[in-house]
C-alpha cells in the first residue's frame, strides 16, 4: 500500500500548523490531518523547555498526539534505550527526518527486544522521527510510526516531513511565546481587575480587546461609555468624534500625533458627575507594548474624580493647543479678540492667530459656530 496525499496537501497542512501557534488545542486535529493524509498509525511531537533553575526545578514538557493507547506510550519510556540506533537519531540534525529501517536492515529490527516489546505487539513496522528543536534550553521531536502493512517509507515521505518541520518549529516557538505572554497579560488582568479605575485596552476602531471590572461597570452603565458591537460608543454627540480621534491617534504608533487628544475627556452622565477619561498609546514603549501593542489604554475616573478645567477638556476633545484652547473658551463666553488681548497681554495678532487655528482645527469658520461648539463641550463658562 503507497500513500498518496492530496495535491493541496502541504498547503493545508501549513496553513493549519500556524492557526496553532495561536490556538494551541488545535495541535491534535493537526497531527490527525497529517496522520491521515501520510498514512502513518499515529503522530506525536513533544516539546520540553528547560527553565533557568533546571534541574533543582523540572522542565516544562508539553505532548500533543493522535489516538493511540496511552498504556502502549506510558510504557515507550523505560525502553527507549532498548531502541536500535536511537542515539543515531536523536543527535540527527534538525529538519533531517530519519526512520528506523533506512539505517538497518528490517530483518535485524525484528530481531531485537524492543520491536518484539513494543513495536509487533501494536502492529506496527517503522517509525520516522525528527528533530524540529535542538537548543539549550529547549528540544522538541516529532515521531511518526507505521503499520505493518504499510510500504516503506522513503524519500517522499521524508521530504514531506522535512518541508513540515520548520513550520512546525515556527509555530511551536510563537505558541510558547505566546503563553508566555497570555501569562503575563493574565497576571496583568489580576492587578487591573483590582483597580478603582476602569481601564479598557481597545484597538484603533474602538473595538475592546480587554476591561478591566470596574471599566465593564462603566460600559454598562452605559450613560457616559458604552458599546455597540463590541466597539466603544459616546452617547454625547458632542464628545464622540474627538473622543474616537483620541484613540484612532493613539493607536496610530507615533507617540507624538496624540498631541492633546484624550488628555482627560469628560463624558458627560445624565446624573452625577461626568466620567473622565485618558488616552494612553502602546504602540512604542516596551513596557507599555505588554499591554497589547497596536492598541490604546481607556483610563476611566469615575464617582466623584475631580474634573479638568475646562481648557484641558477642550484640548482633549479638539487637540488644540492649550493657547487655543484658552482662546476658544474666552471667544464662547462673549470675549472679542481685542478684549482678549488687553486681559491676557497678548498681542491681537497673536490672539487673532490661535482663534484662525482653533477654526481649521474643528472645522468651524466663525465664532458663534466654534461658541456653540464648545458650549456643548463644557458648562457654561
Amino acid at each position: 500500500m503507497t500513500i498518496a496525499p492530496s495535491p493541496d496537501f502541504l498547503s493545508r497542512a501549513i496553513s493549519r500548523i500556524y492557526d496553532c501557534a495561536v490556538d494551541p488545542t488545535g495541535w491534535d486535529d493537526t497531527l490527525t490531518f497529517i496522520r491521515d493524509e501520510m498514512q502513518f498509525a499515529f503522530v506525536s511531537m513533544q516539546f520540553i523547555a528547560f527553565p533557568e533553575s533546571y534541574p533543582d526545578t523540572p522542565p516544562q514538557t508539553q505532548m500533543f498526539r493522535t489516538e493511540w493507547d496511552q498504556a502502549w506510550l506510558d510504557g515507550l519510556q523505560p525502553l527507549i534505550s532498548d531502541i536500535p540506533l536511537i542515539d543515531r537519531m536523536f543527535n540527527a540534525d534538525i529538519d533531517v527526518p530519519m526512520n528506523q529501517l533506512s539505517l538497518m536492515d528490517e530483518s535485524d529490527f525484528q530481531a531485537s527486544d524492543f520491536y518484539a516489546a513494543w513495536v509487533q505487539p501494536q502492529g506496527l513496522r517503522d517509525t520516522l522521527n525528527t528533530n524540529l528543536l535542538k537548543r539549550d534550553n529547549m528540544t522538541a521531536l516529532l515521531s511518526a510510526p507505521t503499520y505493518q502493512g504499510r510500504a516503506s517509507l522513503g524519500d517522499l515521505e521524508r521530504g514531506i516531513i522535512r518541508e513540515l518541520a520548520p513550520h512546525l518549529r515556527r509555530a511551536l516557538l510563537i505558541g510558547d511565546m505566546l503563553d508566555e505572554k497570555k501569562a503575563q497579560m493574565q497576571m496583568l488582568r489580576n492587578v487591573l481587575d483590582h483597580l478603582a479605575i476602569g481601564v479598557l485596552l481597545v484597538e484603533g476602531d474602538g473595538r475592546i480587546s480587554y476591561a478591566n471590572a470596574a471599566g465593564e461597570d462603566v460600559l454598562s452603565e452605559g450613560a457616559a461609555l458604552g458599546t455597540l458591537a463590541r466597539k466603544l460608543h459616546v452617547p454625547s454627540q458632542a464628545h464622540r468624534a474627538g473622543f474616537m480621534t483620541a484613540i484612532a491617534r493613539a493607536c496610530s504608533g507615533d507617540d507624538l500625533d496624540l498631541q492633546n487628544w484624550g488628555n482627560g475627556i469628560a463624558l458627560p452622565r445624565a446624573e452625577g458627575a461626568p466620567v473622565v477619561a485618558y488616552v494612553l498609546p502602546l504602540g512604542q514603549s516596551e513596557r507599555r507594548q505588554s499591554l497589547g501593542p497596536g492598541m490604546a489604554a481607556v483610563f476611566l475616573a469615575a464617582d466623584g474624580a475631580p474634573e479638568p478645567p475646562s481648557v484641558e477638556v477642550v484640548a482633549a476633545v479638539t487637540g488644540l493647543t492649550t493657547a487655543e484652547a484658552r482662546i476658544a473658551l474666552q471667544i464662547a463666553g462673549g470675549a472679542t479678540p481685542q478684549e482678549i488681548s488687553e486681559q491676557t497681554g497678548v498681542s491681537v495678532h497673536t490672539v487673532r492667530k490661535h482663534l484662525s487655528n482653533a477654526f481649521d482645527k474643528t472645522g468651524h469658520r466663525n465664532q458663534a459656530s466654534l461658541s456653540g461648539a464648545i458650549g456643548r463641550l463644557t458648562p457654561p463658562v
